[in-house]
C-alpha cells in the first residue's frame, strides 16, 4: 500500500456513505466490504471483564486499537479522549482495517493517518472550500469537520505544500455530494461576517 492507495480507499468508503454534513458521521457509517463493530476500550473491558491494563502502553491507556474478531474486526477507542482526537483515532483504526494491515510499523501508521485525514477532511472538499473561500483557517476546518486543531493544522499544511491538485472521477462525485454543505458553510460564514 501507498499513501495514494490509502487516500483512494478512504474516498471510496466516503462514496458509500449518506453525506449529510461536512463532518463524517463515524457512528453511522456503512462499512462496505467489511464487518466492523466499534466500542470504547472502557466499555469493552467492562463487558468482557478484561483489565484496562491490557490496553496500556508505557502506563498510558491507548488512544485506540483494532482487533480481528472472526471474519470481522472490532475497533476500540479511548472514550476519555477529546472529541476531535477520538474521531481521528477511530478513523485511523478504520484505516488499518480497510488497508489490510496485519502489522504496525511506521509505514502502516502513516498510511492509517492519511486514510483518517481523507476520511474526515477529504482533500477534494478542502480544495473546493479553499477555492471558494480563498483561504483555509485552522479553527474553521476544525469546526467544519469536527477534528482537533492539530489535525486541521496538519491537513492545511499538507495542502499548502502541494503545487497542483487533480480531481479524478471519484473526487468530482464526492464534491457534488458535499456541494450543498460546502455552500451552506460559505453562506453561514458570510452571514456571520456581515
Amino acid at each position: 500500500m501507498t499513501i495514494a492507495d490509502a487516500q483512494c480507499v478512504a474516498t471510496w468508503l466516503l462514496l458509500q456513505q449518506n453525506i449529510n454534513s461536512l463532518a463524517t458521521d463515524l457512528q453511522s457509517m456503512v462499512f462496505a466490504g467489511a464487518s466492523i463493530l466499534m466500542d470504547t476500550i472502557q466499555g469493552y473491558c467492562s463487558k468482557t471483564g478484561m483489565p484496562l491494563s491490557e490496553f496500556k502502553s508505557r502506563g498510558q491507556l491507548l488512544d485506540g486499537t483494532s482487533v480481528p474478531v472472526g471474519p470481522g474486526c472490532l475497533v476500540l477507542y479511548n472514550h476519555a479522549l477529546p472529541a476531535g482526537r477520538r474521531r481521528f483515532t477511530i478513523a485511523h483504526e478504520l484505516g488499518h482495517v480497510y488497508l489490510g494491515h496485519k502489522q504496525r510499523g511506521v509505514q502502516q501508521e502513516n498510511e492509517a493517518d492519511w486514510f483518517a485525514a481523507q476520511l474526515l477532511m477529504p482533500e477534494c472538499i478542502m480544495m473546493e472550500l479553499w477555492s471558494r473561500n480563498g483561504w483555509l483557517v485552522q479553527h474553521e476546518v476544525s469546526d467544519w469537520f469536527m477534528v482537533s486543531g492539530a489535525a486541521a493544522r496538519h491537513r492545511i499544511g499538507e495542502m499548502q505544500r502541494k503545487h497542483w491538485y487533480h480531481m479524478g472521477e471519484q473526487e468530482l462525485e464526492l464534491v457534488q455530494r458535499y456541494l450543498p454543505y460546502i455552500q451552506e458553510e460559505i453562506e453561514n460564514q458570510y452571514l456571520v461576517s456581515v
